[in-house]
Formats: structure tokens, C-alpha cells, sequence
């Protein structure tokens, strides 16, 4: 295997993710400005700020490293190393709009999507490096 890689969400969905919540909080502001607002509104409004800001920090802080030896996952609440002779297996959820791949390892579950640049690299990198035998599932 050649030197490290380092796969991200894809700057797009972060872009994405950040208008919607920007887009929310005008709504907040705009909402300051009227009167007779309801308490399900308000709530409504609060709502979505808090759930694209949270998928924001959630893609925003996600990595996979991929080295000679294994895998460097960092999620929100920190880093996790797996070997590649911990993984298992891999399934791939083919979707409309995105693809789920589900790594499987003894030391717990992996997942990233195809909103990761790269995607198709990082399976290929994931499947050399655990010796995992191709089928028609993964190509």
C-alpha cells in the first residue's frame, strides 16, 4: 500500500448542511421581528437549527485515515484505530441519492457513505488491506 490517505465528507454536503442551518437561523430572526408567533413555531424553528447543526459537526469532524496497517476513524467524540486483520466484512447499501458501506470489524462498526470524496478509493484501500475477497456486492 502507497502512502496515507485521508477521506472526508465531500465539501458539498458540508456547504449544503451549513446554508440549511444558516437558512434556519433567518427564519429565527425573522420570527424576533413578528408578533402572536406560536410556541409550535418557535419550536419547529429550534428544531432544524439544532438537527442541521448537528449533522454539521458530525460530517464536519469525520475522517478516515487509511495507513500501511489499518485504519484512523475520527468521528466527534474522538479517534478509533482498527487493524486491517480486524475487519470482517463490508456490506454495501446501494441507495437512491447515496450508498451506505457498512465496515464490519471485530472491534466495532465502521460506516461511511458515498458523500465521502473518494469513496470508491477508500472501499478499494479497505478491501486490499484486509484481504477481502471481491464479489458483486462491493464492486
Amino acid at each position: 500500500m502507497g502512502a496515507d490517505r485521508t477521506f472526508r465528507p465531500s465539501g458539498a454536503l458540508i456547504a449544503v448542511l451549513a446554508a440549511a442551518a444558516a437558512c434556519w437561523l433567518g427564519v429565527l430572526a425573522l420570527l424576533t421581528t413578528l408578533s402572536g408567533v406560536e410556541g409550535r413555531t418557535w419550536m419547529s424553528v429550534f428544531f432544524f437549527i439544532g438537527f442541521f447543526a448537528v449533522f454539521l459537526v458530525h460530517y464536519g469532524t469525520q475522517s478516515i485515515l487509511v495507513h500501511s496497517s489499518g485504519l484512523v476513524v475520527r468521528r466527534f467524540l474522538g479517534l478509533q484505530s482498527f487493524d486491517f486483520s480486524d475487519i470482517v466484512e463490508i456490506d454495501v447499501h446501494p441507495g437512491p441519492g447515496m450508498t451506505i458501506y457498512d465496515v464490519i470489524t471485530r472491534r466495532g462498526p465502521i460506516q461511511f457513505s458515498s458523500w465521502f470524496r473518494g469513496h470508491e478509493e477508500l472501499l478499494a484501500l479497505i478491501v486490499e488491506g484486509a484481504r477481502l475477497r471481491t464479489n458483486s456486492r462491493l464492486s
